[in-house]
């Protein structure tokens, strides 16, 4: 990931510390603290940050009777909005261009973002304002307040629509994400569903002993969480029934239980993907990059076919950006602002962005490198197509529209073909030449042949299996926490270069060991042209595993010194490791990746028992319990055996 993707480490900025923990530290693993902002006087109520992708700012309603605006890119503060009354909330608007701000005396103010100014003024609550929520549409502001309702503004022209009525304090409001429902919940501990236009109670959620303090909506909403006491309520709102409760909120132990069971059902679902980082692993939010495609990146991409999606779409960019990574096909080389980039070999490029994004529609577009062959177009089509489908949505494919016309080519641009098919017209004009040019009706998804589609079911499974493996190693990682070993193990990886296939094998191995928290020793990564050889290859007598990834070619090379004296060393070294279990340790592990043990493995390497990843089908449950074994976990656990079958073929 680029580090741009955070907060740049400013120069000289070193304040004083916040309860005990400096800039750079981090306390919990993963998280590092890069800004403190100063300068409140008083409590520091619900801080919420700007929606825009341009500017880093968080706004901090505060008992000091100011908002205060902070650029975080730059750890200053921005503006500060007085007010006459303590502030409880603050609200943007999903564009960013407004900020909602309640106080306690009941009133609400709105700010203009662009000159800081006040441009309005609501005051019909008769006490404090707890907080506030836009509607998706940036019309409408709905308050919760003290008074025992929540009132809905029409923002344009201020004027107040409809008042709902509680039996008691309200402590929270948020609109679904499709803008359909409203959810409120307070001090009659009912979690209160609401149908947005005739402002009618469509359901009630009881059953709590305290108050409600906060709800959120998941990003399908489907799922309602609301807080009361020290307990978290996930409902299914689908079923009406409790899916889970999260109890505690009491100490560091259980705060990592939650953060554990938040990413494997993140990982599950496919919204995110766990990459390393300085060290330390990362859960990658597709949908939440910001970084936008520098300009001069110096790739001619070619405009392929694009698709008007509709229907539950608010995780559908970020599973496929997810799920086209975990094929053993494409690589993923890059993700940006609503686009991700992937390549199947070298200077084989194919990527997608995501261009619209209104409530309920969004419209995708495929894009290739100009040296992209069209078999390898073909299937980074097929394999989109079929992730994409597997979603309940209405989905619209258009075919770019090229000028026919010999000396001209351009391409029409996707609005205007789907602005003239919308009126039903089939035909437009091209920009450039003005030729009439004749517009395809949408079509159906791609139909490959019986080969293709194979390859992709295959491809399916192995994305389906990458899940179930990385959602495994977060509860490895719960387990590897609880015993509180502060070292990581250390696995070197011995292995033949000459054949690109086994090349890839061995990296995305090593990659994979390292997303599970290995410190791996891989010549690529530790022994870059310059260094000194000797000290690496030494590393073999001083790590805590050494792996060999067993080929014809290993073999070969051994027997050979002259045609790779390096690889020769090391294993020179691995059979001295062997011969002396008790100076070195017998750690060594023998992987089969190609051959049999006899034309693959040294004399001595074949005397042990070696690990077959022959058969890709197994490759993540051979390699799970290779992870299981490199951390010495117990064999009996229960887990394992549920893990293990997560990653079997015959459970896909």
């Amino acid at each position: 990931m680029s580090p741009s993707n955070f907060l740049p480490d400013l120069p000289n900025y070193d304040p004083e510390p916040a309860d005990g923990v400096r800039v750079g530290e981090s306390p919990v693993p993963g998280l590092t603290l890069k800004r403190i902002l100063r300068g409140h006087k008083g409590s520091i109520k619900r801080i919420t940050w700007s929606p825009s992708t341009d500017k880093l700012l968080l706004a901090s309603p505060s008992k000091d009777r100011s908002v205060r605006i902070w650029d975080c890119e730059r750890g200053k503060i921005k503006t500060k909005l007085p007010h006459n009354a303590w502030v409880n909330c603050a609200s943007w608007s999903p564009n960013g261009k407004l900020l909602a701000t309640g106080l306690e005396s009941g009133e609400l103010r709105i700010w203009d973002t662009e000159t800081w100014r006040q441009i309005d003024f609501l005051a019909e609550h008769q006490q404090r304002v707890e907080d506030l929520a836009w509607s998706r549409d940036n019309k409408m502001l709905a308050s919760a307040s003290g008074d025992n309702t929540v009132k809905i503004w029409l923002i344009k022209t201020g004027t107040l629509i409809t008042n709902i009525e509680h039996d008691a304090w309200v402590n929270a409001v948020e609109w679904s994400p499709d803008g359909k429902c409203l959810a409120t919940g307070g001090e009659d501990k009912l979690v209160s569903i609401w149908s947005h236009g005739t402002w009618e109670l469509i359901k009630s959620i009881g059953g709590y002993s305290y108050n409600i303090t906060d709800i959120a909506w998941s990003p399908d909403g489907q799922i309602l969480a609301a807080a009361s006491g020290r307990t978290i309520s996930i409902w299914n709102l689908k079923s009406g029934t409790i899916n889970h409760v999260l109890e505690g909120h009491t100490d560091k132990e259980e705060r990592e239980i939650l953060l554990d069971a938040a990413a494997v059902l993140f990982l599950n679902h496919n919204l995110c993907f766990r990459e390393i980082f300085n060290q330390q692993t990362f859960l990658v939010f597709p949908s939440l990059i910001n970084e936008k495609r520098p300009k001069d990146e110096n790739i001619t991409s070619i405009e392929g076919a694009s698709y008007q999606v509709k229907g539950a779409v608010e995780n559908v960019y970020a599973s496929l950006v997810v799920l086209l990574g975990y094929t053993n096909t494409f690589i993923r080389t890059h993700q940006w602002q609503n686009q991700a980039q992937y390549e199947l070999g070298e200077g084989e490029i194919c990527g997608f962005q995501q261009t619209n994004n209104q409530n309920g529609e969004i419209e995708l577009v495929l894009y290739y490198g100009e040296g992209t062959p069209e078999s390898v177009r073909l299937i980074f089509r097929g394999l989109f197509e079929r992730f994409l489908s597997r979603r309940e949505l209405e989905i619209s494919r258009y075919q770019p529209v090229i000028c026919p016309e010999p000396d001209c080519g351009a391409q029409l641009a996707r609005n205007v073909v789907m602005a003239q098919l919308s009126r039903g017209r089939d035909f437009s004009f091209c920009n450039e030449c003005g030729a009439k040019l004749t517009l395809p009706n949408p079509e159906s998804l791609t139909r490959l042949s019986q080969k293709e589609e194979r390859e992709l079911d295959i491809q399916q499974v192995v994305a389906q299996r990458r899940t179930n493996f990385e959602t495994a190693l977060v509860r490895v990682k719960s387990l590897l926490r609880d015993r509180r070993e502060a070292e990581k193990p250390t696995c070197f990886i011995s292995y033949a270069w000459g054949v690109p296939e086994h090349e890839r094998w061995v990296l995305q191995l090593a990659k994979d060991l390292r997303n599970a928290d290995i410190d791996v020793l891989l010549d690529k990564w530790n022994s870059p042209p310059g260094s000194d050889l000797v000290r690496y290859i030494d590393q073999i007598l001083k790590s805590k595993f050494v792996i060999v990834a067993g080929t014809p070619s290993l073999l070969q090379k051994y027997d050979s010194n002259i045609s790779d004296p390096v690889v020769a060393a090391e294993l020179r070294l691995i059979n001295l490791r062997l011969s002396k279990p008790s100076q070195y340790g017998c750690r060594v592990l023998p992987l089969l990746v190609d051959g049999e043990p006899r034309t693959a493995f040294t004399p001595l390497l074949q005397t042990l028992v070696s690990i077959d990843f022959r058969d890709s089908d197994f490759y993540f449950r051979k390699l799970f319990d290779m992870i299981w074994q490199i951390y010495g976990l117990p064999s009996e656990n229960p887990l394992l055996e549920e893990l293990q079958a997560s990653m079997s073929p015959q459970s896909n």
